[in-house]
């Protein structure tokens, strides 16, 4: 074996493009003897193996030949595969389940510091080349064996002879040409175990920072030995090593290595490991005397006096963080405190301090909760960040994730500059902009981002959907029970925002607001004669009070006394698509629907698998950019349906049955998938929030 110029790894010669029936201890004398004693029932008595080795004498496919998804692995015989099928290869096995092809540099009788040798060799080569692997697995051999190099000239080229030292191998096996340096083997690395432990410990720790510098994963397994503590030479060493024992008795053609079956238990084992490690580690600040717990990442440790010169509680919280503004403003327990600041994620979201997390990858998570927080933070930015931490992003071992999921108003067009502010902390504190992840409710966020110009990242997402508590459902869907002459439209509005004072004081001039169930919180404007006239009129209340934020809860009876739902979205800004609870009732309770909202809302519930009613409504108001015609459009459908009896809507609304059971049903479909529903009302409403987690993860 050699080390030249032509060749970017340790070069086999005597197997470089070559095709063998038998190789090294799996040879065809001991295979017929085998084969006559063993018999037919013996797995390989007719199966026929075929050592196909590459330019560089590996079993394996060329470098060139790989897919971009693909792995290396290193070791010894156990990994080139002696006495075994390539099919039955751990690696291959591994690869197949991962999707992953498989660049395989297993080499019979080397030891740790030959894959040493190797993984500076073939870094060199994937970084130049620029075709890095996904992942990558050694599988470390035995510890006593050695590699010793000798300088050669063949044929005018110098070369760097490789010769392989195994106490496990007789003397005289060993070749002519290194017998004079066996007894100094023996005792200069067999018997002086300073020698080998600094050969294990520096060499591992190396192999593996070599791949984590390029942010690429390596998996670390061994066969019935511990090298393990010989790595605690190393400071801060904290590499993990996967032991796995072969019980079984199955051995492979050759009658000396593992069989099929230890090939797929290293398989299973590495599969649970990589399992295992499918954590998210998140960073925390120190701990807070005032909170008695976590200071909130992000916030100020001096309460704001060092930054702004006044006390405040953290920015990124609203008052309704601490005091329970329903109740008379009763401060909420410490248990609110910390649900704010380390929400559960479940298992697999773990939160530590700077000690505990010295050294991880992690992420910086900071909850938002305050609209308000990007223009009341604007000038502190990212300076409240630990040193620690900044550092870390810095060097690619932290992202900073900003969760603003209960909100849509981020990239809107009425003169929102939350993106731009975002931009400028990053440029301020000279971070990675690929570094910084907001995640928003706002499901255009990444577009509007992308038109910018901004190279942060942007995730969208909606979760309103997980509000409605499903066990609420009925066996069947609401029927249309009318009560009163407020039966045709049913309208929540408790939040007088512009877009609602507009559609109910339509209601009003159009002779409708006694035909429908409507609320409106109280205002006050005279922009209009109506809008006045409902000014004076409100609050309007249909049965419970304004004062509380009723987004949870789900009124059967109002469905049921109603022919249709007008719902009126949060936003009705360009730029932003955003879906809240609101919409979710009718459909969970078989209600027919319009929907009062951002342009296209109704092209994204379709696109989500619903249908809607344009046999019944014309729906182009849904593609309206001028909100005023979009409401008039609106009132224009109800107005089609005002003067229709009972006995008609009821008809209409039989003609509509099989459009709301089926919106149901997809209904419980999405939430049963996107929050692991139980069938119990047990659920995890954040998991979508965690499968982002784990997205970003991959990313370092």
């Amino acid at each position: 074996m050699v080390i030249s110029k032509n060749v970017p790894v340790i070069q086999n010669i005597a197997q470089s493009n070559k095709t063998f029936k038998f190789s090294s201890t799996d040879n065809e004398e001991s295979f017929l003897v085998n084969k006559k004693i063993l018999g037919e029932e013996w797995e390989y008595f007719n199966k026929e193996i075929e050592y196909n080795y590459n330019s560089w004498g590996y079993r394996t496919k060329e470098f060139d030949q790989l897919k971009d998804d693909y792995m290396i692995v290193f070791g010894c015989s156990f990994t080139e595969g002696i006495g075994l099928h390539y099919d039955d290869l751990w690696s291959t096995k591994l690869g197949k389940e991962l999707n992953l092809d498989v660049l395989n540099l297993g080499m019979g009788a080397t030891g740790i510091d030959f894959q040493f040798y190797n993984t500076i060799l073939i870094h060199n080569h994937v970084v130049k080349k620029g075709k890095l692997p996904k992942l990558i697995v050694y599988q470390w051999p035995d510890k006593y064996r050695k590699t010793y190099a000798f300088n050669t000239n063949e044929n005018g080229e110098d070369r760097i002879n490789l010769e392989l030292f195994s106490a496990s191998y007789p003397k005289n096996v060993h070749p002519k040409s290194a017998m004079d340096y066996y007894d100094w083997y023996i005792k200069s690395y067999v018997d002086n175990k300073g020698e080998q432990t600094k050969d294990i410990a520096l060499g591992i720790t190396l192999c593996n920072n070599l791949w984590d510098s390029l942010k690429i994963p390596v998996v670390n397994w061994q066969w019935n030995t511990n090298i393990e503590n010989q790595l605690d030479y190393i400071y801060e060493n904290d590499l993990k090593i996967l032991n796995i024992y072969d019980n079984t008795n199955v051995k492979a053609r050759d009658r000396s290595h593992n069989g099929s079956v230890a090939q797929t238990m290293v398989v299973d084992e590495i599969l649970m490991m990589l399992k295992a490690d499918n954590k998210v580690y998140c960073s925390l600040e120190d701990w807070d005397s005032v909170l008695d717990y976590y200071r909130p990442n992000g916030s100020s440790k001096s309460w704001y006096l060092n930054e702004t010169g006044e006390f405040d509680y953290p920015k990124m919280w609203g008052v309704w963080n601490l005091f329970n503004i329903e109740d008379g403003n009763k401060p909420f327990g410490h248990d609110v405190i910390v649900e704010n600041t380390t929400p559960k994620y479940g298992d697999d979201v773990v939160f530590q301090t700077k000690d505990e997390i010295r050294g991880k990858k992690h992420l910086y998570i900071i909850n938002v909760y305050d609209n308000q927080f990007f223009k009341k933070n604007e000038e502190i930015g990212f300076k409240c960040i630990s040193e620690q931490y900044i550092n870390d992003i810095k060097n690619g071992k932290c992202k900073i994730v900003m969760i603003h999921q209960f909100e849509g108003y981020s990239a809107s067009s009425s003169k929102n500059n939350d993106l731009d502010i975002i931009d400028s902390w990053i440029s301020e504190m000279d971070l990675p902009h690929e570094s910084v992840y907001y995640i928003h409710g706002n499901l255009l966020v990444d577009e509007v981002r992308k038109e910018k110009g901004f190279k942060f990242n942007c995730v969208p997402i909606s979760i309103f959907d997980s509000w409605i508590d499903y066990r609420v459902f009925k066996d069947e869907m609401v029927e249309f029970k009318p009560v009163d002459n407020g039966f045709l439209f049913l309208s929540y509005n408790r939040n007088p925002r512009y877009h609602r004072v507009y559609l109910v004081s339509e209601f009003l001039r159009q002779g409708l607001l006694n035909k429908g169930r409507v609320s409106i919180g109280k205002f006050d404007s005279d922009e209009t004669e109506s809008i006045k006239l409902l000014s004076e009129m409100s609050p309007l209340i249909i049965d419970r009070t304004l004062d509380i934020n009723w987004a949870g809860n789900l009124e059967l009876p109002d469905h049921e006394a109603t022919f249709m739902s007008i719902v009126t979205e949060t936003l009705i800004d360009e730029s932003v698509l955003f879906i809240s609870e609101k919409i979710w009732k009718p459909v969970v309770v078989g209600h027919p629907f319009m929907i009062l909202g951002n342009v296209g809302t109704l092209k994204y519930i379709k696109d989500l698998g619903f249908k809607t009613f344009d046999k019944w409504f014309d729906e182009s108001y849904d593609n309206e950019t001028i909100h005023h015609k979009r409401v008039d459009m609106v009132v224009n459908e109800i107005i089609r349906y005002r003067d229709k009896s009972i006995d008609e809507l009821k008809a209409i609304r039989e003609e509509m049955r099989e459009t709301c059971v089926y919106n149901r049903n997809r209904f419980l479909e999405i939430i049963k998938d996107k929050y692991d529903y139980d069938g119990m009302g047990g659920s995890n409403n954040k998991k979508p929030l965690v499968e982002i987690f784990k997205e970003i993860y991959k990313t370092f």
